[in-house]
């Protein structure tokens, strides 16, 4: 229940009624505002909320859909919406790749890394770091990859380039 008490430039003011603890507290804005206020704190509201049954409740076929879904049942090939196992994200290419023993979350390798383990002909470290010679990330051209044993050598490599540039500049 609200009742409003002013009307002035900066707003107007409700009196609300906490759900919790029945006190009387104050909501400045528009009546919507208002209609809002139930509880006149958060600590109140998680209170009053705790213990309570969810909104929606999963009926026994929404359930065992969901646990198809978690289980696997419905993961990548058999998935609705499955488009290859190959995409693309912020300009790398992924391979699905479950069997791997490297995968990201989502069972998904980058393509670099899959090339230079078949050159190799062994799985790559986690620690190892595949670089791209000419810096376009979806160009997985064996010849435009090198290793680095750790990112340490990555970042040395780095440094060195940019050194050279510098002096190539200055000179």
């Amino acid at each position: 229940m609200t009742k409003r008490i002013t009307k002035g430039k900066d707003g107007t003011k409700f009196i609300c009624k906490c759900l919790f603890c029945h006190q009387d507290f104050l909501v400045k804005g528009f009546e919507y505002r208002a209609n809002k206020g139930k509880f006149c704190t958060r600590e109140h509201m998680g209170k009053f909320r705790k213990g309570k049954p969810r909104m929606w409740k999963p009926n026994a076929k929404q359930l065992k859909r969901m646990s198809e879904v978690q289980t696997g049942r419905f993961s990548g090939k058999k998935h609705w919406n499955w488009k290859g196992g190959r995409r693309k994200a912020d300009g790398y290419i992924f391979i699905y790749k479950p069997e791997h023993p490297y995968p990201n979350i989502g069972k998904y390798v980058y393509e670099h890394r899959l090339i230079m383990e078949q050159k190799l002909k062994r799985f790559l470290q986690p620690t190892e770091i595949v670089h791209h010679l000419n810096h376009i990330r979806d160009d997985n051209r064996i010849n435009n990859l090198r290793l680095f044993v750790n990112n340490s050598e990555h970042m040395s490599h780095h440094n060195l380039i940019r050194k050279r540039n510098q002096k190539g500049r200055f000179i």
